[in-house]
């Protein structure tokens, strides 16, 4: 079971490598959809201060001395560190985190608790595919509609780690078990707005076998995260990162909930609002 799983995982992850095929565009009118590779970014208001992303006690609590750094930082805030310091001006996240209780809400949209963080969920979600390793979920306004700078504004987000249907190890050696370091980078990644990377060798590309281990970023992401936060600069469009998807959502201001989806099902499924906008 574990190798096919392993298997549909691939499959799926090498279907995100094509063209748009199923691709459905949706609005409601006024401003009109969403384009493709829009950027999604932290204001500058907002990275004043490093973001205060959560860990989860049920995260800590596993966590042993083997897993901890030479300054007692254990892997979630290594992984958070490395982006921070893959910039040349923004401290992204706050390190070390605090640490929460864990969340065992049934319906995703209701991490929107005033509080982002790190999760395991051991019941999933019933809108969500049982083949996503992890989720990551972001909210956020749509800002300079329908100009060449247009981008959407992060206001919240938080990472789920799937561990109903997958098991995941601190042990890069292991052959059993999803390396949870390779997991959380890559989703952090997403949390501060990057999408697949499938150009280039990149912590960010669609590919994650059971048995690979991505702890470290490689030059493609040093140069990614850099384009997408130019130090000293507003925010705007341009540089890296973007949600791949079309929206429903009509206008300036207006709320974007959306939510980085990864199934085992030979097919990629994004979703803004509720709606699945984009299928490949």
């Amino acid at each position: 079971m574990r190798l096919l799983k392993l298997f549909l995982l691939l499959f799926s992850l090498s279907s995100c490598l094509g063209g748009t095929s199923g691709t459905k565009k949706i609005s409601t009118g006024g401003a009109g959809p969403i384009a493709p590779g829009t950027p999604i970014r932290w204001s500058n208001a907002t990275l004043a201060a490093p973001l205060d992303i959560n860990t989860s006690t049920d995260f800590t609590n596993a966590f042993v001395a083997a897993d901890l750094d030479g300054n007692g930082r254990h892997p979630i805030d290594q992984m958070s560190k490395l982006w921070n310091d893959a910039h040349t001006g923004y401290t992204f996240i706050k390190v070390p985190s605090d640490n929460v209780a864990n969340k065992a809400y049934a319906n995703v949209s209701d991490f929107k608790d005033g509080e982002m963080g790190v999760y395991k969920s051991f019941t999933w979600f019933s809108n969500v595919s049982s083949s996503a390793l992890a989720i990551t979920q972001f909210f956020g306004f749509r800002r300079n509609v329908g100009t060449a700078s247009e981008y959407i504004e992060l206001n919240h987000a938080d990472i789920i780690v799937n561990y109903r249907d997958y098991d995941f190890s601190t042990d890069s050696t292991s052959t059993s078990d999803y390396d949870l370091h390779s997991v959380v980078l890559h989703e952090m990644g997403h949390l501060l707005g990057l999408s697949h990377n499938w150009n280039e060798t990149s912590v960010m590309g669609p590919f994650l076998g059971i048995t690979q281990s991505n702890r470290s970023l490689y030059a493609a992401d040093v140069t990614t995260i850099n384009n997408n936060y130019q130090a000293g600069n507003p925010i705007t469009a341009g540089g890296g990162g973007g949600f791949a998807t079309f929206s429903p959502v009509p206008g300036e201001g207006d709320a974007v909930e959306g939510m980085f989806e990864l199934r085992a099902d030979g097919k990629c499924h994004h979703t803004v609002n509720g709606v699945k906008v984009l299928v490949h």
